[in-house]
């Protein structure tokens, strides 16, 4: 899959002679300028010129300029005015068509200061061929604009500015405006005309890209028959790219064999535009390997410098989409050897640069990158930072360093380099040694402005990837002590504190940063230090900032992030009107907001836990109803059927949890649903459905707290179902005597001792869950007449927690301080010496816990000890 060597070599070779815009006045080229001047015929006086002529036809462009050139020669010396200006304008028309830009203008000025007062129209049409030339499209088109405004339609010359104006208008990919342009060149020259033939197949082109396939179509059936192997081929090239573009690969089939043998020897800019167009069209639809054909194909028939060196690009990118960057690099080395550095500019080199680096070929690239730097003089730095990072982007790191090494010339720019070569060692993950040179740069004092700001962030990004908080906060500190003015070094320094545990003192930092700062961080100041103080528990505090933040800076774009922590601070004191009024304030003016979302949710769960229960419906009722954040909706939905639940109304909460259902797929949702559905038949008092449904919750959930509540929730049901007889009301007419043996099958407090017991053998079983389930087995173990295990399981529920880290664990005291109770039921029910000596810690947890007093314990002990057997030797001891 290689070019063409000598294809390529011959583009090459004949670069000078080639045309970009401009044909031979010959029947060969009708595209010129001179052919359509309806000026009198010169005699052909001159053999120079004659030579001129025939080189023209043969489209050897250069070789006409230079015979045109002797021309202007001879006629000055022969003193013939009209031959020189004759030679002076067929020179410059051959450097046009041979793509001299430069050569060109140069002549075009002389014309203009011997002839600008009978060049007329032609003048203008030059220059905007040669801006042309030089893809200065802007200049070509205003040129252009009030060139067709002034000259008439008789006149010969506009045809060519036409011309120019349709190649405008595809440069600019305006493919219906260079149409219609080239249907009016068509229109006014004939069908029957080359001039008139060549802009109709253009016209095609140009129809084709816009997909209006039948206007096109019915154009190309119009042409005459063809009559040269030029017009057969075009008429060829155009019906297969019309079709694929149309039908794609079906309705092609095997054309493209057809096309691929395309091997006529008048080729013209039409063929290399329509194989570059197929070759796009495969890359549509992701045929690779037929795009590299067809790209390859239109490299053979560029005819100028600047389309073959496109047509190579798009074969590297196309070799890049099918990482044979192999492929890629060799045609990269092509394009350097064909074309050379000097039509390469910096941007191109660093593409093909960026060619070798993916192929592994570090020398080749570097080596490009640097003579880019060099070839660009005005925009070094820029040149350096895009080659720096396409080394970077293949951790080349040995070429980034050398990179470095090469530009770092400069005595005042070393700061800079020094920071690249840090930023190396990170990318290295050299940490260590980048924060040794960030460090020795920053505390040499010499730094400043954003010079010393990147060095700091650096050296702090290095601080944490080596997660030395302490060492970074004593160094933060201690630059802080000498930069009191930097307010970036302070932001570092609250961060610091905070990652250290340091909470107040980030808290200060943050709230100095704040006040002194004005820089764009300072809302993120204001948003750290208010959820610092929510941390804290100091939520008037964080009211407090979080409303300066949103009052100062209402176009932050933590406006949003603020905002939800406003409403959070507001629920936490308890001032759930204002947090009502503000979630809603914020949710109408932010209703696309996830942020804002979260902050109904936040009010809807602090109402759900409240007294006010009904104040969390209508947040609630919304959140379920948006369907822009499925997770905060599923969430609303699992909160709705729990806060039904709550308030005992079960049809309500089975049609939110249907919802939840049809919300999603997740297990871990479905988990949560099926127990879900298991609370809602055990309000139901439908214990064995709920026990089956919370098993399917513990399935979904395995090795999750989700399966641990589920086993603990079925343990529940078996207890509830040995506890539970079927009320008068609830008995059927029909229940029989037989029927009413059938009690043996209710499950027994056995069973759901074991079911407890089975939950403590859990590894990992929450704390919580824990102390339930001791107690609920102490109860079963009890109700089951086992009087001792519960005596045992109760020891192991007080002994789970001390009682000074009681007020930690809420859910734990309350459990304990029930089996503490549990406890002293049982040694008055049998109050043997051990026993009554064992419940005395149990009610000496309970007084340090500060549940009861000292002498409500000492009245509870003295009352045990009136029952005892023996005498209590165990006096109670106070706190």
């Amino acid at each position: 899959m290689m070019i063409r060597r000598t294809r390529i070599l011959l583009i090459a070779a004949a670069a000078n002679a080639a045309a970009l815009l401009h044909v031979s006045a010959s029947s060969f080229d009708p595209f010129s300028v001179d052919s359509l001047l309806s000026a009198a015929e010169q005699p052909r006086v001159y053999s120079s010129k004659d030579s001129g002529d025939r080189a023209k036809a043969l489209t050897e462009y250069g070789t006409a300029a230079s015979f045109y050139h002797q021309y202007r020669t001879e006629a000055a010396e022969a003193g013939d005015r009209n031959a020189e200006k004759d030679a002076l304008a067929c020179e410059l028309d051959a450097c046009i068509s041979a793509n001299l830009s430069e050569q060109a203008q140069k002549l075009l000025d002389e014309y203009k200061s011997l002839y600008a007062d009978t060049a007329g129209s032609s003048i203008s049409l030059w220059q905007a061929e040669i801006f042309l030339i030089q893809r200065n499209i802007d200049k070509a088109d205003a040129i252009l604009k009030v060139l067709l405004d002034k000259i008439a339609k008789s006149d010969p010359v506009r045809l060519s500015a036409l011309r120019c104006a349709a190649l405008v208008a595809e440069r600019r990919n305006q493919a219906q405006t260079a149409a219609d342009i080239y249907g009016e060149i068509a229109t006014s020259s004939g069908l029957k005309t080359v001039l008139g033939r060549r802009a109709a197949e253009r016209q095609v082109l140009a129809l084709g890209s816009i997909k209006r396939y039948t206007d096109a179509l019915k154009i190309l059936a119009s042409l005459p028959v063809a009559s040269s192997a030029r017009d057969v081929d075009a008429m060829k090239i155009l019906r297969f790219y019309l079709t694929l573009k149309e039908k794609g690969l079906p309705g092609v089939g095997d054309g493209w064999n057809a096309v691929r043998e395309v091997e006529t020897p008048f080729k013209d800019d039409l063929f290399y535009l329509v194989a570059s167009r197929i070759s796009e069209e495969y890359v549509a639809l992701k045929e690779y390997r037929k795009a590299i054909e067809a790209g390859r194909l239109a490299c053979e028939f560029a005819t100028v410098r600047e389309d073959a060196m496109e047509a190579v690009h798009n074969l590297i990118y196309i070799s890049l989409q099918l990482k044979d960057t192999e492929y890629a690099a060799v045609l990269s080395e092509q394009l350097l050897t064909i074309f050379k550095d000097s039509y390469l500019s910096p941007d191109q080199k660093l593409e093909l640069a960026e060619v070798f680096f993916k192929d592994h070929r570090s020398s080749q690239a570097l080596e490009l990158c640097i003579n880019a730097l060099e070839s660009d003089a005005d925009n070094k730095e820029s040149t350096y930072r895009k080659a720096l990072a396409l080394a970077m982007a293949v951790s080349d790191f040995d070429s980034a360093r050398a990179l470095i090494q090469a530009y770092d010339t400069v005595p005042e720019n070393t700061p800079l380099r020094d920071l690249d070569r840090a930023m190396v060692l990170c990318n290295e993950k050299k940490y260590d040694d980048a924060l040794v040179l960030y460090r020795k740069m920053i505390d040499g004092g010499s730094l400043s402005g954003e010079v010393f700001r990147r060095a700091f962030s650096g050296a702090v990004e290095c601080f944490g990837k080596l997660n030395r908080k302490t060492e970074a906060l004593a160094w933060g500190r201690q630059l802080r002590s000498r930069k009191k003015d930097d307010d970036t070094v302070l932001l570092f320094v609250a961060l610091m504190e905070e990652q250290n545990g340091n909470l107040k003192a980030a808290l200060d930092d943050y709230k100095e940063y704040a006040e002194n700062s004005k820089a764009p961080q300072c809302a993120e100041a204001l948003l750290s230090a208010g959820k610092l103080a929510i941390r804290l528990g100091n939520n008037e505090e964080a009211e407090k900032i979080l409303s300066r933040l949103l009052n100062d800076f209402p176009e932050s774009p933590l406006f949003e992030e603020s905002s939800y922590w406003l409403v959070y601070s507001l629920c936490a004191a308890g001032k759930d009107v204002a947090a009502e009024l503000q979630a809603w304030s914020f949710y109408r003016s932010h209703p696309k907001s996830q942020y804002s979302c979260e902050a109904l949710l936040k009010v809807a769960r602090f109402y759900a836990g409240s007294d006010s229960q009904s104040h969390a419906i209508e947040p609630l009722t919304r959140l379920c109803e948006q369907g822009d954040f499925p997770e905060i909706r599923m969430k609303a939905l699992s909160l709705s059927v729990k806060l039904y639940l709550r308030q005992e109304d079960t049809d309500r909460a089975e049609s939110a949890l249907s919802l939840l259902l049809q919300s999603t797929d997740d297990p871990e949702r479905l988990a949560e649903a099926a127990f879900l559905s298991g609370e809602i038949a055990r309000s139901r008092n439908d214990f064995k459905i709920a026990a089956e449904r919370y098993a399917k919750a513990a399935e979904l959930a395995k090795g999750t707290v989700m399966e641990q509540a589920a086993q603990g929730a079925i343990a529940d049901c078996i207890f509830a179902m040995a506890s539970y007889r079927p009320s008068v009301q609830e008995k059927s007419p029909s229940d029989s005597s037989e029927q009413t043996d059938a009690s043996s099958l209710i499950p027994s407090y056995r069973q759901a001792l074991e079911a407890y017991l089975n939950l403590l053998d859990v590894r990992d079983l929450v704390p919580e869950f824990r102390a339930a389930a001791l107690y609920k087995a102490a109860v079963s173990a009890e109700l089951n007449n086992d009087d001792e295990q519960a005596v045992q399981l109760l020891k192991r529920l007080i002994a789970l927690l001390s009682a000074r880290d009681a007020a930690l664990h809420p859910t734990e005291t309350f459990w304990i301080a029930r089996g503490a109770l549990r406890f002293e039921n049982l040694a008055h029910k049998d109050p043997a010496l051990e026993r009554v000596q064992a419940v005395i810690p149990a009610l000496i947890w309970l007084n340090n816990a500060g549940i009861i007093s000292s002498e409500t314990a000492s009245q509870r002990i003295n009352a045990l000890r009136k029952k005892q057997y023996q005498p209590l030797t165990q006096e109670f001891a106070k706190p």
